[in-house]
């Protein structure tokens, strides 16, 4: 039997000093997961036009898709075509509510998991999960969109009629000149909300097949019926097991992308209201931010990522005390039913959050666009006779741009890694660092306790024997 031999306390504590360092380097886990896609392009976000042409030819085709619409059900059908047209077997899911039946769209793609720690400092191989997802429905269905033309055209009227009878006549025999009412042009087709988020789905979805070494399962859904509640996401989110929500690492919503000022990605508010709670819940968005800055999407194609820094105090959840209305959005979406349930998420839209007050902020303050005060998304001019002589020019698309950029930086935020788990290949040097800091620590253990006798053990054992 090996005897235990006892180490001067001074010489012990010299002897495990000296490797400190080196083992808190050797035994620390490597948290990045970044290790590329195969064959990584010189140009990022370089996906072509699919995804633009898809969400323009979904506007074109199927423009009044309101929930439980029978352009809706159509508008499903061709993103389950599109889906299968890239190889995969979306999994459909059928709802109802007491207005209609509507469709979720959803394809799983399997990653290779991550080695996490759980309580007891034991690692295990996990599967945690990451949701990418945008409504395919509309603000309106024909009916309801000439209804919202013909009370907006009362109103107009109303308003001149209130102009002339205030003007006064310069010459009795000279008429007032009336003020003429717009007139109002039903063109809309819901391009921006949110056509251009199922073409940003599309494109991540045809270019995740890219990445071999995803730590992540991954879900891409198309949402149905968003504009009645969120209806989809909330039963998608209801769908899912207890086990698959609690895995659940970040939510990725993408709504209303083409035509505000900037894009803009958020937490959700449940991160507002969190006590010692809030970098955990926004940790995926400052990922996010960090994953366009990294790259060179601005140089290449003037893409930028913000987000909203106002300084507004303001009740923003409703719970009765005012709170800084920072890094969360103005509006919502189908990240709700996860930020209800404490799950992060990162919401990206086109927004204008640079105003003082809330009541100001708008979707753009572009002077072609300011029928509605601004606001694009839910009006008739979210269309693509409107947007497209706007933003679109022969030296660029904006919709091809905003699709791209924001396809990839999910998909590369995805397969940057957890903050909580090493891939296979990470965990497995963690062991053998760890194996070698061990031994290091033994032997220089044994090393000093061999000088006590002999310092030229000690040299022997630091520095190699002499030939």
């Amino acid at each position: 039997m090996k005897k235990t031999r006892l180490i001067p306390e001074r010489i012990h504590i010299k002897a495990v000093s000296m490797v400190m360092a080196v083992m808190m380097v050797m035994s620390s886990p490597v948290l990045l997961a970044g290790c590329g896609k195969d064959d990584e392009k010189d140009l990022p976000a370089d996906y072509g036009t699919y995804g633009a042409d898809i969400a323009r030819e979904l506007a074109q085709k199927y423009p009044y898709r309101k929930p439980y619409s029978s352009e809706e059900a159509a508008a499903g059908a061709y993103i389950e075509e599109k889906m299968k047209a890239l190889g995969f077997e979306p999994v459909v899911q059928t709802f109802s509510s007491r207005s209609g039946t509507s469709r979720n769209y959803v394809v799983s793609i399997p990653g290779k998991g991550f080695y996490m720690q759980d309580k007891a400092g034991e690692y295990s191989l996990q599967h945690p999960l990451a949701i990418v997802g945008a409504h395919y429905d509309s603000s309106f269905d024909r009916e309801s969109a000439e209804a919202f033309i013909k009370e907006l055209e009362a109103q107009e009227n109303q308003d001149t009629e209130k102009q002339d009878k205030k003007k006064k006549k310069k010459k009795k025999d000279q008429e007032t000149e009336e003020t003429q009412a717009p007139v109002y042009n039903i063109t809309y087709d819901g391009l921006s909300d949110n056509a251009s988020g199922i073409g940003c789905l599309l494109t991540a979805l045809a270019h995740v097949k890219e990445y071999k070494n995803l730590g992540y399962d991954v879900m891409f859904v198309a949402f149905g019926a968003g504009n009645d509640d969120f209806a989809g996401a909330e039963y998608f989110l209801k769908s899912l097991t207890p086990e698959q929500k609690a895995s659940i690492e970040v939510m990725y919503c993408i709504d209303s992308i083409y035509a505000g000022s900037k894009i803009y990605a958020s937490a959700g508010l449940s991160s507002v209201a969190s006590k010692g709670n809030k970098y955990e819940l926004r940790r995926k968005l400052y990922k996010t931010y960090d994953i366009c800055y990294r790259n060179t999407l601005y140089s290449n194609y003037k893409f930028d990522i913000c987000y909203n820094e106002s300084d507004i105090y303001a009740d923003i959840n409703g719970d009765g005390s005012e709170e800084l209305f920072a890094e969360i959005s103005n509006n919502k979406s189908d990240y709700i039913p996860f930020d209800n349930a404490k799950i992060p998420v990162v919401y990206i839209e086109s927004y204008d959050y640079n105003f003082d007050e809330l009541e100001e902020m708008k979707d753009t303050k572009n002077l072609n666009l300011k029928d509605y005060n601004g606001i694009v998304r839910g009006t008739p001019l979210d269309s693509t006779v409107i947007l497209d002589p706007i933003f679109k020019t022969d030296e660029q698309d904006l919709l091809q741009i905003r699709v791209n950029c924001i396809a990839f930086v999910i998909i590369e935020t995805i397969n940057d890694g957890s903050s909580n788990g090493m891939t296979e290949s990470e965990y497995k040097n963690f062991l053998e660092n760890q194996k070698r800091g061990a031994e290091i620590v033994e032997s220089q253990a044994d090393a000093a306790a061999a000088s006590v006798t002999d310092p030229s053990v000690m040299k022997e054992a630091l520095y190699g024997k002499k030939d």
